[in-house]
């Protein structure tokens, strides 16, 4: 399916079949935030990749896959033995 609107007219960017590529976005992150913050984050995201590659909003997927504190380490320190 050929995209319909301006996006491969502006980018030239399509797919080898012609479809439009949709970009795929994964946040990693320690569990904790509020809802609110995590749609905030969605959203930022969402409308930076639309304004810095031009691809249209609603082919843009943008997820979050949060992780306890004990299934991270950074720096070489635990973070099961910190507070949340």
């Amino acid at each position: 399916m050929k995209p319909s609107g301006s996006f491969e007219r502006t980018t030239g960017i399509s797919s080898r079949s012609g479809d439009m590529i949709m970009p795929l976005i994964e946040i990693h992150m320690l569990e904790g935030r509020t809802e609110s913050q995590k749609k905030s984050l969605l959203e930022s995201v969402t409308k930076a990749v639309h304004e810095s590659i031009g691809a249209p909003i609603e082919s843009i997927r943008v997820w979050i896959h949060e992780f306890a504190y004990p299934e991270y380490m950074a720096a070489g320190v635990w973070y099961g033995d910190k507070k949340k």
